[in-house]
């Protein structure tokens, strides 16, 4: 076997726990250089140690789990790359599952897997975006360690949007700046200083006055 073989995150395992989840045979991963989803495919790698590393670029690699003899047979996809001007910061995108094989924890055991590949890679932070009233990615986020830091109202799409972080680094230098790591930041007028200012000081003028 070549060193470029060599399974650095146990992919065979997360193969084998698929399967069984999922009672299909034949799991794999898949490797190539990022592009757009809606572009012509470029070819397809069977992951190894080698092209693994293509998530340390700023262009970025594509990922895709199949299982059978066909890697049309799609269970789930992403993106990892390093976000551009900090190399500590692994941007995941793109993170889909099949909808044949929604809500039946795939999104969670894939969580772990990308947690692991980012550490073997030396990322200190993984980063990712989705949208608020998406419960099951939210779910997914959560049991793997993830908490949000920002919500904001995208302009472009009319959607809400949370923008959350999943911490790796192993000796827990890093910290919130946004009040307990446990609490997600909630940006709603009703959480803000000056709306509690008016609650307090004008709210028993309201009363009275009806």
């Amino acid at each position: 076997m070549s060193d470029d073989s060599v399974d650095p995150i146990n992919l065979n395992g997360y193969s084998r726990k698929l399967e069984k989840l999922l009672r299909v045979d034949q799991v794999k991963f898949f490797v190539r250089d990022a592009t757009h989803w809606s572009e012509l495919p470029q070819k397809w790698e069977l992951a190894n140690r080698y092209n693994l590393r293509k998530i340390n670029r700023e262009s970025g690699a594509d990922f895709i789990v199949t299982y059978g003899n066909n890697y049309n047979n799609v269970i789930s996809g992403f993106s990892m790359r390093q976000l551009p001007a900090c190399c500590g910061i692994c941007l995941l995108t793109n993170n889909h599952v099949t909808y044949k094989f929604t809500n039946k924890g795939v999104a969670t055991l894939l969580g772990k897997m990308q947690k692991d590949l980012a550490i073997w890679c030396g990322y200190t932070t993984l980063l990712c975006t989705g949208i608020a009233h998406n419960i099951s990615q939210k779910k997914a986020l959560r049991r793997n360690g993830w908490r949000d830091l920002w919500r904001f109202l995208n302009s472009r799409s009319g959607n809400y949007v949370d923008i959350s972080v999943l911490d790796l680094d192993p000796k827990r230098k890093s910290y919130s700046l946004l009040g307990k790591p446990s609490q997600a930041m909630k940006v709603s007028c009703k959480d803000t200083l000056l709306a509690k200012f008016i609650k307090f000081f004008f709210a028993p003028l309201f009363k009275f006055s009806r």
